[in-house]
C-alpha cells in the first residue's frame, strides 16, 4: 500500500503558502508605493513610542509610505476600548517574548 497525501490536504498547504506569499508581496508593495491621502496600512515596525507602545518594541503600527520612499506612523487614529484591550494584550505578549529571548 502506498501512502499519499489527500488532494484536499495538498490544496490546503498550497493555499496557505500562497496566502503567506501574497501577504509578503502586498506588504513590500505598500512600502514602495506612496500611500493615497487619508489611507494607511499596518506593518510591524520598531515603535517610536506612538500609541503608548514602548519605544523600540517591534509591533504592528499604522503607517503611510511617503512620496520620497520614507514612511511614517499615522497619528491620532481612534481606538475603542475593545481594540485597546486587544492591543494591550498583544503588547504584553510581545514584551514577554522579547524578555524570554534576552535571557538566553
Amino acid at each position: 500500500m502506498t501512502s499519499r497525501s489527500s488532494p484536499c490536504k495538498e490544496w490546503s498547504v498550497e493555499v496557505s503558502w500562497n496566502a503567506a506569499v501574497n501577504a509578503a508581496l502586498d506588504t513590500v508593495k505598500s512600502l514602495i508605493t506612496p500611500t493615497p491621502a487619508g489611507d494607511w496600512h499596518s506593518v510591524a515596525v520598531c515603535s517610536d513610542g506612538s500609541y503608548g507602545i514602548e519605544k523600540g518594541l517591534s509591533a504592528s503600527m499604522p503607517i503611510r509610505t511617503l512620496a520620497n520612499g520614507n514612511w511614517e506612523v499615522v497619528q491620532g487614529l481612534p481606538i475603542d476600548a475593545f481594540s485597546q484591550e486587544k492591543i494591550d494584550l498583544t503588547i504584553s505578549e510581545l514584551k514577554e517574548e522579547r524578555d524570554a529571548v534576552k535571557s538566553f
